[in-house]
């Protein structure tokens, strides 16, 4: 079988008027031997880029061979600057692949990736958006600590405060929360409220800082690992990013990668050898949360723990023909076929 099926066609399905105003709405799917495989939801940017760029490119292809159809797509020169939407386009484009492969031998798939797996993901919740300063933040804290997440992660943007004001807010997030945490500064930091930070918080039980800086100041982020404060990285990083192995540095933690951002699940698949080489673990993002569930499950001796965002998870999964929702901090492993990304509607073709 695996010899004569090819790629035949490849399809975009608008659901953007089912979800809310900023919410990612299409799917992509990829057609072969009367199967179709899918991924999403993404947005209309990156949609646009496949249609325009990379959409024919797969026809002919096998679904089987997965650096094949990685290397088809990424030989195609970028015309656009935007580094970050040609690899999402990639990675969805990836996905929908290994979403049809599953679903073309009946096998989920994390079963597709290894014949050793776990069939429950650990997982850390995260709320970014929530406002610490509010009057209710702390006994929300609480709250959302108690459920049963590995850890908890919030978001301590720089027009929070001043180093020492973000600090306070960290001290008092950690003391308020039932287990540990772990903060994103989500690049807004410089050098200088990065280093005083991380003095003031240097002895608190934190999980890690996230992406403080920009990824090109990796000599800031060395004289910030001096601190002694645990330190991720990853949600940033594209396909072609040559950045990565530079970040050997004793204070990281984790490559926060995102599955579909860096260009797909098999993408990611070679990005483990350099996370053992490094000493670090890879917690993958939670915008990709269905592709990281099955590479978490596949290898957990690399895979820690994956973010559930707790603001928008909930409403993508609305969008899936079968929801995944987290249990007490965990997230069992999809028994369907493929990735568990068929969108909820899957015969509105309604074609972007």
């Amino acid at each position: 079988m695996t010899a004569t099926v090819t790629i035949e066609k490849i399809e975009v399905l608008d659901l953007s008027d089912e979800v809310e105003d900023g919410d990612a709405g299409f799917f992509v799917g990829v057609y072969a031997a009367g199967h179709s495989g899918w991924y999403g939801p993404v947005h209309a940017d990156h949609v646009s880029y496949i249609e325009r760029y990379l959409m024919h490119r797969l026809i002919g292809c096998s679904p089987f061979e997965h650096q094949k159809a990685v290397e088809v797509l990424r030989g195609h020169p970028s015309p656009v600057v935007d580094q970050r939407c040609r690899s999402w386009a990639i990675g969805t484009l990836d996905c929908a692949i290994w979403d049809l492969h599953g679903k073309l031998l009946s096998m989920p798939v994390v079963d597709l990736l290894t014949s050793h797996r776990i069939t429950v993901v650990p997982a850390y919740g995260s709320w970014l958006r929530f406002d610490l300063a509010s009057a209710d933040a702390l006994s929300t804290v609480e709250a959302v600590s108690a459920d049963g997440w590995a850890f908890t992660k919030w978001g301590l943007r720089s027009e929070l405060g001043d180093a020492a004001r973000l600090a306070k807010l960290a001290i008092q997030v950690s003391q308020s929360a039932v287990n540990q945490v772990a903060f994103d500064a989500l690049q807004t930091w410089d050098l200088d409220l990065a280093m005083e930070f991380c003095h003031l918080v240097r002895r608190l039980p934190i999980v890690w800082i996230e992406d403080p800086l920009p990824y090109e100041c990796i000599t800031s982020y060395r004289r910030i690992a001096e601190c002694g404060v645990p330190l991720s990285v990853g949600e940033y990083f594209t396909i072609d990013d040559k950045r990565i192995d530079q970040f050997d540095i004793a204070q990281l933690r984790a490559l926060t990668i995102d599955v579909v951002g860096f260009g797909g699940i098999t993408c990611v698949l070679g990005l483990m050898l350099l996370a053992r080489q490094l000493g670090v673990m890879i917690s993958p993002h939670g915008r990709s949360l269905m592709p990281a569930i099955h590479l978490a499950a596949a290898y957990s001796d690399v895979f820690q723990s994956v973010e559930y965002q707790l603001q928008w998870e909930p409403r993508r999964q609305r969008l899936y023909a079968e929801g995944c929702l987290p249990m007490h901090g965990e997230l069992h492993v999809p028994s369907t076929s493929g990735l568990g990304t068929t969108p909820r509607r899957p015969d509105a073709r309604n074609c972007h």
